[in-house]
């Protein structure tokens, strides 16, 4: 117990961790009457931090947001530029086997061709 309890004292006991705690709330009507600047700057305070807060998290998203598109679009860009190489070369396939296709069947012709300008 708390000794010299008077009108103005709240006590509540609590029981944590085998231990016993006694919590006083002491009320001092004359205080509050003069404090009503500090409860006013308090609160004050408290919206501008929750103020501040709040426009961290809102441009903490836009940025996260704006990373992400740059990194989507570099990605799109990315697979973009692998099919168009994969499109040359299949291009290229193509003409290396179109070519050879020739020579295959008429070996012959460019040792003909070459034999002709030599005479």
């Amino acid at each position: 117990r708390i000794k010299g309890k008077t009108s103005r004292q709240r006590v509540c006991t609590l029981e944590i961790a085998s231990s016993q705690w006694a919590v006083v709330v002491q009320l001092h009507h004359q205080d509050i009457k003069g404090n009503h600047a500090s409860v006013i700057t308090g609160g004050i305070l408290l919206f501008l931090l929750c103020l501040a807060l709040g426009l961290f998290v809102y441009s903490n998203m836009h940025r996260t947001d704006k990373i992400n598109r740059i990194k989507a679009e570099a990605q799109a860009e990315k697979s973009w530029l692998q099919v168009e190489n994969a499109r040359k070369s299949a291009v290229a396939e193509r003409e290396l086997n179109d070519f050879i296709a020739h020579e295959v069947r008429n070996p012959l012709a460019a040792a003909m061709s070459a034999a002709s300008f030599v005479s």
